[in-house]
């Protein structure tokens, strides 16, 4: 055999260990004692991004500003989508989502949404109209292998469906979600969301997640 040919059959070999290495880690990663961060989350982020088969702006469609046109007194919101580089690794991704049925919003809304933009000015900021809350449910979703056929299950198709998608979503690209008449209050960028937690949730007077 050539040489050429043996180093094709040792790069083949490289990459089946790598596959077969990810496939162990994927199946028996809920049964073992987790890696050290140093090693599960570049791991995590790399099958993450091998999964994601949409970015955030293809998933919005991400619109360029003054191409929307609504009608009076409605105003079009659009995504704000800030570069990333150089600022400090933050657990929670710098992302803020919000929906409805589509862009042309009253101006109460876009106050709303604007103040959202001011008190996280490093925070990317997109909008899910209609047709990217169905693209959404039409990315593949190995974790949940039935979802479809339980979305035809949901009787209220809008708020029902929509309490579904906003945990998609944030599950799939992380996150805030907020409903979209919600405005900061005393969230910024900087409190009580750290760089370092993981998950961060309103409760209600029960200590149950609210979205309130």
């Amino acid at each position: 055999m050539s040489a050429s040919g043996k180093v094709i059959i040792g790069f083949a070999l490289v990459t089946l260990a790598v596959a077969q290495i990810i496939l162990f880690y994927l199946t028996y990663l809920p049964f073992v004692d987790k890696p050290s961060d140093e090693i599960q989350r570049p791991l995590e982020n790399y099958l993450h991004s091998l999964r994601q088969d949409l970015t955030l702006e293809e998933l919005t469609g991400n619109p360029r500003v003054g191409s929307i046109s609504c009608p009076s007194p409605l105003i079009p919101i659009y995504d704000r989508v800030v570069n990333q580089f150089g600022l400090p690794p933050r657990k929670i991704p710098r992302n803020i989502h919000v929906s409805m049925k589509d862009r042309c919003m009253p101006p109460d809304i876009v106050d709303a949404t604007l103040a959202w933009k001011e008190a996280f000015p490093y925070h990317s900021f997109y909008f899910h109209d209609d047709n990217a809350v169905d693209r959404l449910f039409s990315l593949e979703w190995q974790e949940f292998p039935h979802l479809n056929k339980f979305m035809k299950c949901v009787r209220f198709k809008g708020a029902m469906k929509i309490d579904i998608w906003r945990l998609l979503v944030v599950y799939r690209y992380g996150g805030i979600y907020t409903d979209i008449d919600n405005i900061p209050g005393l969230i910024d960028e900087n409190a009580p969301i750290t760089n370092e937690d993981e998950a961060f949730f309103l409760s209600d007077y029960w200590d149950r997640p609210s979205q309130w």
